[in-house]
């Protein structure tokens, strides 16, 4: 009897430290509620004289967000930009912002307004690949400071409870249409977002021609993961460690058949993998 007491005071404590953990994360946008709790602004290079066009689309419940538009490099313009205030949100118990977007190959910027220091904005660059799916986590201590394009290193590291706004920023030099789709940013901390990988089984990035696709990071020493493939079509499998730089493990050619792919390469566990066509 005895036993059992300990053994159900310490469930009931697990669900308690564990709903702690997770209280820890803030959704700050999900699929189609993207309006509903703040007002997101456009700020073009026209402020200067340029010529840069973005809009925020908000879907519908459970479709994306939409930042698009044309960058334009006339009349020493090339930026656009969407930012909104986060009215005082607590973010003090979060490390670092998820992102969940689908990009066109361009690479923006996810940037945050400081309480400390709002006359500067602290900025981390992401790259996204055309038409796939990207899951990207972002820790506050690697943004970087910066004043009208000029880095800022005497600023202090940023941290959860500075932050007071959010945005993205895209000023890649390549002019024509952009359009980047956010389907979630969440304000959470490292631990927690590994959590979500392994619990919701995604990978990083994931093609439109993949009919199922899933992953398991295994105790067991190795990662296992199973998809359809399509008929004659070259599969990559890669690997990261940092979710930016990406390397080829594998390579598999479609017959239209399942395929159990595992790794066992002890160098590569704990990585993150993603799936792309040649």
């Amino acid at each position: 009897m005895r036993y059992l007491n300990i053994v159900k005071i310490f469930y009931v404590l697990t669900i308690f430290f564990t709903a702690l953990s997770l209280r820890a994360s803030v959704q700050l946008l999900s699929a189609g509620n993207g309006s509903e709790r703040f007002k997101w602004e456009t700020t073009n290079d026209t402020v200067m004289g340029g010529r840069s066009t973005s809009r925020w689309i908000v879907g519908n419940k459970g479709e994306h967000t939409e930042f698009s538009g044309y960058l334009s490099l006339a009349n020493n313009g090339g930026f656009t930009s969407v930012t909104h205030d986060l009215n005082n949100l607590d973010l003090s118990k979060t490390d670092g912002v998820y992102l969940k977007v689908k990009g066109d190959g361009r690479v923006y910027q996810f940037r945050v307004m400081s309480r400390k220091n709002k006359w500067a904005d602290y900025s981390h660059d992401f790259e996204t690949v055309r038409n796939m799916e990207n899951l990207v986590y972002l820790p506050f201590k690697d943004f970087v400071a910066n004043w009208r394009g000029l880095t800022l290193r005497m600023l202090p590291e940023l941290t959860g409870k500075d932050v007071v706004g959010i945005g993205f920023f895209l000023a890649d030099k390549k002019e024509g249409k952009f359009k980047l789709k956010i389907n979630e940013i969440v304000a959470t901390n490292k631990s927690d977002y590994i959590k979500m990988l392994n619990t919701t089984k995604k990978i990083m990035f994931i093609t439109p021609q993949v009919d199922y696709i899933s992953s398991n990071f295994l105790h067991s020493g190795f990662f296992k993961m199973k998809f359809t493939t399509e008929d004659s079509v070259n599969y990559i499998i890669q690997s990261s460690s940092d979710l930016r730089n990406w390397y080829d493990v594998d390579e598999i050619f479609g017959t239209g058949s399942v395929v159990d792919y595992i790794d066992n390469n002890p160098i590569l566990i704990n990585k993150y993998y993603r799936v792309k066509l040649e």
